[in-house]
């Protein structure tokens, strides 16, 4: 029997940010990973075309994948030996931006209110572009 394995990620050139402790955990490597995904790259695409946030856009599958590090997280609270989960969520948005970024689109509109009748883990996220 063979096995494919597939490995979408690549090696990202993301710069010293304020989210790089975030981005350099098991989880933040994890999302990073997803979001490179060919399936996350074209939910984002799709959500610029249709005008409306990516991180909103992304969201089900977010927490089809961590839902349960994200409770996990929400229940530890800002523990001084974890990554809070408003801390997570605000470096889930500065990946997205850089992967639009890699991928040709610009920042269009940033705190686009979410609407709180869908599913959401975000109340605010930003709107992007084709360059």
């Amino acid at each position: 029997m063979c096995q494919l394995v597939i490995n979408w990620s690549y090696q990202m050139d993301l710069p010293q940010s304020q989210f790089s402790h975030a981005i350099d955990t098991e989880i933040g490597q994890r999302i990073l990973s997803f979001l490179q995904e060919p399936i996350s790259i074209q939910v984002m695409k799709t959500a610029a075309y249709l005008k409306v946030p990516a991180a909103d856009a992304l969201t089900p599958l977010l927490l089809e994948r961590f839902g349960q590090d994200f409770d996990q997280l929400q229940a530890l609270g800002d523990q001084a030996d974890q990554i809070g989960f408003d801390y997570l969520k605000k470096t889930i948005g500065y990946l997205i931006r850089r992967v639009m970024e890699q991928h040709g689109y610009v920042l269009d509109q940033t705190n686009v209110k979410i609407s709180p009748t869908r599913q959401h883990l975000f109340k605010t996220a930003a709107r992007y572009k084709p360059a």
